[in-house]
């Protein structure tokens, strides 16, 4: 039985690109032959944005050729309404602590489906406690929360996301399911196994909703055989709106033409290729001996060289003229000078030299690094 995974959509009625992600998902779905479309939650931002959105949202989920499963996220907890109509192949797994439904497909393969909605307060292993799997390996669980697995996941993977925590164990996984879905996480895709035939998968956002969420967007393509478990485990690549970033650092010692001559470069490395999904997020900050509005000035020069060849760009310029922190603290004068000596004549390594910087900005009272 093959599935598709994809959740965290958060969509609303101003977000119409995260629609048109919606329609991608289903269109890979149905070009990669899934019986199944698995959504582990956070389908919609909020439960307003559900009842705007849900014919528009059953129009497309009715193009799918096979059956839809879905769970309530943190965001969307209340807004699958036993009433409510999402298709005649949508199945909405909303009851707490769990649901389950049984899924067959035409060769007759049956699979046992467990849906876990994001419960504030309590874990996943409370959720399913006493429940009774009599075949793991037949078994899929959809639960929408943080796995606790020995990954650490970082900030930017948690961004918009930390206070919503409803912790999933390996231990809860384990022995009991042979694939677990799982929702909350944005930022990337990533998936492991924790047996030869079974495994765990976050498909991350498939369109990027937070400035955390960078790089090309996926869904997860699962193949599941009952009693043998998971075959075959990938990501799919989604055609959806992305972002890239782009951090440049000015150093104390550079020119603010030599800082140009790197951006020029940099630029035209991350721009040689067209892409009407892509947006770019660059980032300059800093020091520099030019006038902070004549460098920002050079710096939108260089990004509208490149502009055309993103679907939009974002431009974040944050640096300090040295001669204007002179004037300020004119004792800082010496400590510039020992730090610029260290940066042109490399005479410290990488980390001495993040860490001279950083006390000068310390010392100048904020700024650049």
């Amino acid at each position: 039985m093959r599935f598709l995974q994809a959740s965290d959509f958060h969509l609303r009625p101003d977000a119409p690109h995260r629609l048109d992600a919606l329609r991608e998902v289903v269109r890979r779905a149905n070009a990669e032959g899934a019986g199944v479309l698995l959504i582990p939650g956070d389908l919609f931002d909020s439960p307003e944005a559900a009842e705007a959105l849900r014919v528009e949202v059953r129009d497309i989920l009715e193009t799918f050729d096979g059956k839809t499963i879905v769970i309530p996220g943190n965001h969307d907890l209340t807004a699958f309404a036993p009433e409510a109509d999402y298709g005649r192949s949508t199945i909405v797994l909303a009851g707490s602590p769990y649901s389950e439904q049984i899924i067959r497909d035409a060769t007759g393969d049956e699979v046992r489906v467990f849906g876990v909605p994001y419960q504030d307060g309590a874990t996943l292993g409370q959720a399913l406690a006493g429940v009774q799997i009599d075949d793991p390996l037949g078994a899929v669980l959809l639960a929408h929360g943080t796995f606790e697995g020995g990954r650490t996941f970082s900030l930017a993977e948690l961004e918009g996301e930390e206070e919503a925590y409803f912790p999933i164990r390996e231990n809860d996984l384990k022995g009991r399911f042979a694939y677990g879905a799982l929702g909350h996480l944005h930022a990337r895709t990533t998936f492991d196994r924790w047996s030869a035939d079974a495994a765990w998968g976050y498909a991350g956002s498939p369109v990027a909703v937070t400035r955390g969420e960078l790089g090309l967007r996926h869904a997860i393509l699962v193949d599941l055989e009952p009693g043998v478990g998971v075959r075959d485990l990938r990501p799919v690549r989604l055609n959806t709106d992305y972002w890239e970033s782009l951090d440049v650092q000015a150093a104390p010692w550079e020119t603010a033409d030599a800082v140009l001559a790197r951006l020029h470069l940099e630029l035209a490395a991350a721009s040689s290729e067209a892409d009407p999904r892509r947006g770019l997020r660059l980032k300059v900050e800093g020091w520099t001996d030019d006038n902070e509005a004549d460098f920002r000035s050079r710096v939108e020069a260089e990004l509208d060289r490149v502009r055309e060849a993103h679907r939009e760009v974002d431009l974040d310029v944050t640096v300090r003229t040295i001669a204007l922190v002179l004037s300020e603290r004119p004792e800082l004068e010496d400590l510039l000078a020992r730090v610029k000596r260290l940066g042109e004549e490399r005479q410290a390594d990488e980390e001495t030299l993040r860490t001279a910087v950083g006390l000068l900005v310390e010392a100048a009272g904020g700024g650049g690094s």
